[in-house]
């Protein structure tokens, strides 16, 4: 399983916001900027990247959240 199925997999399961720092450790992924490539380019479409609160660290931030996108 890739990174990005991993950050993928855990967004759609979880169905909150989270920071790229959060999943980052949740999901082991280091550097964290390895999971903010992920969420910007490889999961464009998948998920929706927004200003909001975290749901783990509970600061206001950019988050990524998996949405389905209905055509």
């Amino acid at each position: 399983m890739t990174h990005a199925d991993s950050v993928e997999n855990f967004l759609k399961e979880h169905q909150n916001a989270y920071c790229d720092d959060c999943l980052s450790a949740i999901l082991k992924i280091y550097p964290r900027q390895q999971v903010n490539q992920i969420c910007r380019e490889n999961l464009r479409g998948v998920i929706r990247r927004r200003e909001g609160e975290c749901f783990r660290c509970e600061k206001y931030k950019l988050v990524n959240r998996y949405e389905v996108r209905k055509i």
